[in-house]
């Protein structure tokens, strides 16, 4: 035996393994001159890529998955300029074009996530584009001011009026 406590030993297998272990969690406990164990050991992905329907739904520009995979399959979302499939990696860096109904968004990846969490923690996945959240404000207004669309029409004539609309007519 190598006389490491088994939380290091561990600790190192995993780093190997390309896992890291959260240090900042309440799970480390201090002892022994410096040395840092784990009480009960806690796992952490390092993400390097992510699909693009699941960044989507993590980042909450959709409700559901499966809401994110139609939206990318009718050409709604694009990556760094080109049409993108469900299943394309996103990493940081990467350029989205988001379409949803008359808006569109223009963001750039921040951070990665796999899992949904609170809104707070979604707005950090991205940075979006100031000139197309200005251009999106824009029509919002636009669209809040303009008449609605709708039919003033009473619907199909009752019998009365259907008469009076043929004694008219002549027939």
């Amino acid at each position: 035996m190598s006389g490491w406590p088994v939380g290091i030993r561990l600790r190192i297998r995993l780093c190997a393994k390309g896992w890291r272990l959260d240090r900042c969690s309440p799970e480390y406990t201090h002892w022994q001159a410096g040395a840092w164990s784990l009480t009960e050991e806690r796992q952490v992905a390092v993400l390097e890529r992510v699909r693009l329907d699941r960044w989507l739904w993590a980042a909450r520009f959709f409700k559901t998955r499966a809401l994110a995979a139609a939206a990318i399959g009718g050409g709604k979302v694009h990556v760094n300029g080109s049409p993108a499939k469900r299943a394309k990696a996103v990493a940081v860096g990467d350029d989205l074009r988001i379409r949803r109904g008359p808006f569109e968004y223009l963001v750039r990846v921040r951070a990665l996530a796999e899992h949904r969490g609170s809104s707070a923690a979604a707005a950090a996945l991205y940075d979006e584009d100031g000139e197309g959240k200005r251009l999106r404000e824009r029509l919002a207004e636009q669209l809040r001011v303009a008449p609605g669309l709708r039919y003033e029409g009473k619907g199909r004539p009752t019998k009365r009026e259907r008469r009076e609309i043929e004694r008219l007519k002549g027939e």
